[in-house]
């Protein structure tokens, strides 16, 4: 989180063991091609440079206990793409919503990361294409896993491992400053003349992106504070034991769509649709069944639907009323 956020990246999902960082590439006030051309330079080699910093620095990192003995180690292998994506907010405004981000840039990263080994960078072909204008190609040659190994560009390509790096680092602290200050200023909610009945409306917007039980549990927290002698114990053990996610079934869901965007925007609509409609209906099973949506993914393996679900169900029940 750290080393995406100090070099002006955005972390947008975490999808199991991994995260999806975003680099947003601002041309808006680019006057020609060059200079657009070099915004996205720019961007793109502090997003690459960002992930040699997180494998230099987090690979083969040791987990020690409180007594100092060592008792593991922790790894990391990462990959970086370049290209359009869409970011979807999906669902409804009385159950749960997702923000979902879709493109064909979600495969290109997917499969760059997973040609790394731990302690390597890889870049697809088309981050490649454009981080090779700051590298020699005498660099290129002698910078690969094998020194009879040539670089494939049609395959994702090694530029960095734990001590080295194919490009020449370089990060920007006044960008990262004007990235953030611009973040900031685009998602401010003003609060400050909001009664009570909008900031309870705007809380619960908000809490349709989070899980059930951490909602549930901070209702439950501002509750205890106004009235902690009227709540039953038997409502707080619940609310605990949910909160720690004690007796559940883990359910996937793979959907067979095509959620690939195109040049027409007509098209995309109609995915983005889909998608909600996917969402809603999942949404809507679960609740029937006391579970919940734990999070909705694509990636290069599909659309994937994450459930959690706390009483005793037949997951062939719950796929059958999907497929309907």
């Amino acid at each position: 989180m750290d080393e995406v956020t100090n070099h002006g990246g955005d972390v947008l999902k975490f999808a199991g063991d991994a995260v999806f960082a975003e680099w947003r590439i601002h041309t808006d006030d680019c006057e020609n091609v060059k200079e657009e051309q070099d915004e996205i330079y720019k961007c793109l080699l502090e997003g690459a440079t960002c992930g040699a910093d997180v494998v230099s620095k987090c690979s083969d990192y040791p987990v020690f206990t409180n007594e100092g003995i060592q008792i593991s180690t922790l790894n990391v292998h990462c990959g970086i793409a370049f290209g359009q994506m869409a970011g979807v907010h999906v669902g409804n405004d009385y159950n749960r919503r997702e923000f979902v981000i879709l493109g064909e840039t979600i495969d290109q990263v997917t499969k760059a990361c997973d040609a790394a080994t731990y302690g390597e960078l890889m870049a697809s072909p088309e981050a490649y294409e454009i981080l090779q204008r700051g590298i020699p190609q005498s660099q290129v040659d002698s910078f690969s896993k094998g020194d009879e190994e040539k670089v494939d560009r049609s395959k994702p390509i090694l530029i960095a491992s734990r001590n080295e790096t194919l490009f020449e680092k370089k990060w920007s602290k006044n960008r990262r400053r004007d990235s953030l200050s611009a973040k900031k200023n685009e998602f401010v909610v003003p609060y400050d003349t909001m009664d009570l009945t909008s900031l309870k409306y705007l809380q619960k917007l908000l809490s349709f992106y989070a899980h059930p039980v951490v909602v549930s549990e901070e209702m439950n927290r501002q509750t205890t504070q106004r009235r902690r002698s009227t709540i039953p114990d038997a409502i707080l053990e619940r609310h605990r034991s949910e909160a720690e996610l004690r007796s559940v079934y883990t359910l996937f869901i793979q959907t067979k769509v095509d959620a690939d965007l195109s040049d027409d925007s007509e098209s995309n609509h109609k995915v983005f649709k889909l998608l909600n409609d996917i969402l809603n209906l999942v949404t809507s099973v679960l609740d029937t069944y006391r579970g919940h949506l734990r999070q909705f993914i694509l990636d290069d393996k599909g659309m994937l639907l994450l459930l959690f679900a706390y009483s005793l169900i037949s997951p062939k029940t719950l796929f059958n009323h999907v497929e309907t």
